[in-house]
């Protein structure tokens, strides 16, 4: 009964979208530019998407079309499989997601326009404008402060010069079938006030290496079952504001002390290889302060998958 009922509710809604657009006003000229624009924003990267296939199924067709004298279909599988399948789910896909975030973004902007302060809109925009009429005045730039600190972020230059002096170690063990692949990076900035940086940073990989052979079929199934491990110590990163899509220098949040922990299995069988990832295992065991960026968590725990399969003669 909910399915019939949700389909009976889409029905209407394009009834009525049907009904509406047969009735003035009609917005030409907006028309033209929503068009525009969607071709813009949705035809281009398909092309550039469809492209590549285009030229792969081409050529892999041809090698397998040729043994049978049928290149001549070659060019009814190829405009089936981009323009009839690929490039209307792409671009279904990207008009989704502009649909859907139009509707975010336009939630967001009313809530400037209505110059609210505080509740969600700052914790949403986490900026605001401090001074009214700052925005619309052609020699007064708009000042904006973060809702966290209370103090004016404006454009500024060092004067100085600021250096980083580093030192990395990357490193492959082996013992029998265990492998451990570490890259350790220690740093340091002479002006932490103006860029700081991580004393200490490690990346490393511990994991176990199996070759499987199998004598009926004489295959060889190549295993890998280990774990990444992702740490750095304390320091200042750069804060993100939203309303400008700008970082910025802060100096009250400090990131890190914090191991992220993922648990991994590569499998390999010719030319096909397949990954099973639980990615950020400890997330909750370990605490909760797994930022990389203030105020932007890490994702949590997390079951990742994919094969890749590799076509050639």
């Amino acid at each position: 009964m909910r399915f019939i009922s949700e389909l009976g509710a889409i029905a209407i809604f394009a009834g009525r979208t049907a009904l509406r657009s047969l009735r003035p006003p009609w917005f030409f000229r907006e028309m033209f530019r929503q068009t525009a624009l969607t071709v813009e924003r949705c035809l281009v990267p398909v092309i550039a998407v469809v492209a590549p296939f285009g030229m792969v199924i081409t050529l892999q067709g041809l090698v397998m079309t040729r043994p049978f004298g049928v290149e001549r279909m070659l060019s009814s599988i190829l405009a089936i499989s981009l323009l009839r399948e690929l490039s209307p789910g792409l671009t279904g896909i990207m008009m989704a997601a502009q649909a859907g975030s139009a509707g975010p973004a336009e939630q967001a902007g009313g809530h400037r326009a209505e110059g609210r302060r505080g509740g969600d809109a700052e914790r949403l925009l986490r900026a605001e404008v401090v001074e009214e009429g700052a925005l619309g005045h052609p020699c007064r730039p708009a000042q904006i402060i973060d809702a966290g600190r209370g103090k004016a972020l404006l454009p500024d230059q060092h004067q100085g010069g600021v250096s980083a002096a580093s030192l990395n170690v990357k490193k492959e063990i082996q013992a029998w079938k265990f492998h451990l692949a570490a890259y350790i990076l220690v740093q340091k900035s002479s002006n932490s006030e103006i860029h700081d940086l991580p004393l200490f940073t490690t990346k490393s990989s511990f994991f176990f290496e199996h070759l499987f052979r199998f004598k009926e079929t004489n295959g060889e199934l190549n295993t890998q079952l280990g774990i990444d491990v992702l740490y750095h110590t304390y320091y200042y990163p750069y804060e993100y504001m939203p309303s400008t899509g700008r970082f910025y220098r802060q100096d009250r949040i400090k990131t890190g002390n914090y191991p992220f922990i993922d648990v991994f299995l590569n499998l390999k069988l010719k030319r096909t290889r397949i990954f099973i990832m639980f990615d950020h295992l400890n997330s909750g065991y370990m605490g909760y302060d797994y930022f990389m960026i203030p105020s932007y968590p890490m994702n949590a725990r997390m079951l990742r998958y994919g094969i890749a399969w590799t076509f050639y003669n």
